[in-house]
């Protein structure tokens, strides 16, 4: 960790505050302030480690650092980006999350909504553009999480390229995961966060932002506003009060990333990810998309329920032997079960997750 712990630090401020010595336990990390130049440099820390992490270069792109999940960074990246027409391909739960957002700012906008794991047509797509110069920005989910589809984003990045349109992309389940290159996509903003493949606890959303894209943001709310992140993090610092234990703790998160290697992280979970599916495969079980390569996860699988079980029936009885599964999202509740191989599960730990399924499953 790049802080010890000092003699105590009373912090006279309206928050962050000292904490009880029993809560001490629960927190690891020395108690600072917000304004103060140790959370500064932690904050530089971690923009360091984001550009090494994205390999990108610092006279091309910025990072916004976001209390809040995910959604609270695509929320950010989208109310704040968008001055023209946007089109939304969607083809899940995230892609109709990212549309909703849309009509609820009322901002201009068009959807190309396939139905849930459906991969997305790119000649379609082109007409679209072809056919509509209104439409300024093109909205996709990298990897869809409510079906484990790995969607065409290097495509439709080489359309905005070829019809000058900007670029937004969902990447919070897919990043450290999938292959993402900002410049190759031609990905001019991009939502993710500590969690999921960067494999650190939840909550802190971010963005990737591509400076020359930057001109024309929009304020259309106080707290998930692009602009105020980008201008208090040219001096290292947070526009309000952070969960600083989280930041933090996202510090040595990255730390880690970079220690393993991002191409080594993503072999890894490709790896366990094909020991999953080979085994649930010896099990008979199928998955809600075949298992073609190109169109699947390579950290995510949605698995169908056997017949004559119940998600909540397989839920409960894995819980008891120490593994938590998660169900289907909307038209998907109770029809698949929710399998990911990010953060820090192990060959082992799936293999004693097929053993216990095996015995479930009898």
């Amino acid at each position: 960790m790049i802080f010890t712990r000092k003699p105590q630090i009373r912090l006279l401020v309206a928050g962050p505050v000292n904490i009880s010595k029993d809560l001490k336990k629960f927190n690891p990390f020395p108690e600072i302030g917000h304004r103060e130049t140790e959370f500064t440099e932690l904050y530089k820390s971690i923009k360091e480690k984001l550009y090494n992490v994205f390999d990108v270069e610092k006279e091309e792109f910025d990072f916004a650092i976001i209390g809040g999940s995910g959604t609270a960074a695509l929320e950010t990246m989208i109310t704040s980006t968008v001055t023209q027409k946007i089109l939304v391909i969607s083809n899940g739960a995230f892609g109709e999350r990212a549309y909703e957002i849309a009509r609820i700012y009322r901002l201009p906008r068009t959807y190309l909504r396939y139905e849930w794991g459906t991969y997305p047509d790119i000649n379609e797509i082109e007409k679209i553009l072809q056919k509509n110069p209104d439409i300024g920005f093109v909205y996709m989910v990298h990897m869809e999480t409510s079906t484990g589809m790995l969607n065409p984003v290097q495509q439709v990045g080489e359309l905005c390229r070829k019809y000058n349109k900007t670029y937004l992309v969902d990447s919070v389940c897919a990043i450290c995961g999938e292959e993402l290159d900002m410049n190759k996509f031609n990905i001019d903003f991009c939502a993710f966060s500590s969690n999921k493949g960067i494999g650190g606890p939840a909550v802190i959303g971010m963005v990737c932002c591509r400076k020359s894209k930057l001109k024309n943001l929009q304020k259309r709310n106080m707290y998930l506003n692009l602009e105020t992140y980008l201008k208090y993090g040219k001096i290292n610092q947070t526009p309000f009060t952070p969960a600083i234990n989280m930041i933090f703790t996202l510090n040595e998160t990255l730390r880690d990333l970079l220690k393993e290697g991002l191409y080594n992280r993503r072999k890894r979970y490709t790896r366990t990810t094909n020991i999953l599916r080979g085994e649930l495969g010896m099990l008979g079980l199928d998955f809600y998309i075949s298992n073609t390569g190109r169109n699947m996860s390579h950290c995510l699988t949605n698995v169908l329920i056997p017949t004559g079980f119940t998600f909540d029936y397989i839920h409960d009885e894995m819980k008891k032997r120490g593994f938590i599964i998660y169900a289907g999202k909307g038209e998907l509740n109770g029809k698949v079960m929710h399998l990911a191989t990010m953060g820090a599960l192990t060959e082992k730990d799936i293999k004693d997750f097929i053993k216990n399924l095996k015995e479930v499953l009898k």
